[in-house]
């Protein structure tokens, strides 16, 4: 039971990543606003959108593939893109001045955690 309450939280959070992902290719203005960001322009706006999607797509796609493919290394890849997301946040409040973002961290450490159990029974 529990391995199944972990499958089907950890396939919902990589959907939501790779949802993510695609709003930044079909919405890149309304997404930066959700993100509290405006949209940039020109080579900005370029690396905005793609390193975005990138990243969302990557770490969804990993998350996703290992949870299937039953491949931990994959899950253990977006565990880490998510965990080190919450740390370089706290680091730009710390030492930039940047708002401390508490909602996202509290949600990337929970994908963290859950992405690492999951590779854990997977490996």
């Amino acid at each position: 039971m529990l391995d199944k309450t972990l499958t089907l939280l950890t396939a919902l959070l990589a959907l939501l990543l790779l949802s993510i992902a695609a709003r930044w290719l079909i919405d890149p203005s309304g997404t930066a606003q959700s993100f509290g960001f405006v949209l940039g322009d020109g080579l900005g706006r370029s690396t905005q959108i793609g390193d975005l999607a990138a990243f969302f797509s990557v770490a969804g796609g990993a998350a996703l593939f290992g949870l299937f493919k039953r491949l931990a290394p994959y899950l253990y890849t977006a565990a880490a893109l998510v965990g080190l997301t919450a740390i370089f946040r706290t680091a730009a409040w710390a030492a930039h001045d940047a708002a401390f973002a508490s909602q996202a961290i509290i949600i990337e450490v929970i994908t963290f955690v859950v992405f690492l159990w999951a590779g854990y029974l997977r490996r």
